[in-house]
């Protein structure tokens, strides 16, 4: 009885196959889905590691501006208030001084918004606050930000 069993097996049936091939490309449509999205998630964290470098290395060279500089110290120029910045993206109260350049990483372009607020928030300092923006295309916003603060103090004013 068993040498018969053994010889009337002829494997798999059509119908075996078919289901088996069905849950194989199914289950690999899903793997494929979680591949793309852990590639577009990588791409917005680089992304927003090398705005927020961006914006490190802009307040640091500020900071590294003495507090007397003439670059810091506002003027007249009515230009010189906000650039048609939104309020939330001020230092500080007007008057402040705004200035703007962009930067191309990586095959992606980042706009440094930067303004200064003199005696902000308290008299003998000065409130920067960097904005870095860029379009991200994989995201459902058209800009995405980066902002940080920064208050440096006037070591003159401790004498």
């Amino acid at each position: 009885m068993f040498k018969n069993s053994i010889k009337n097996n002829k494997g798999f049936s059509l119908i075996e196959v078919l289901i088996t091939i069905s849950f194989l490309s199914v289950s690999m449509l899903a793997i494929t889905q979680v591949q793309i999205g852990s590639a577009t998630g990588n791409n917005f964290s680089a992304s927003v590691s090398e705005a927020t470098n961006l914006a490190y290395e802009t307040i640091n060279t500020i900071k590294a501006i003495d507090y007397a500089n003439p670059t810091l110290l506002l003027d007249a120029n009515p230009n010189d208030f906000g650039a048609g910045l939104p309020n939330n993206s001020v230092a500080g109260p007007p008057p402040y001084r705004t200035f703007t350049h962009t930067s191309y990483i990586n095959n992606r372009f980042y706009t440094i918004d930067y303004n200064v607020a003199q005696n902000w928030p308290t008299t003998n300092s000065t409130t920067i606050r960097v904005i870095v923006s860029w379009a991200d295309p994989s995201r459902d916003t058209t800009q995405t930000t980066v902002i940080m603060d920064c208050i440096k103090g006037n070591p003159q004013a401790l004498n």
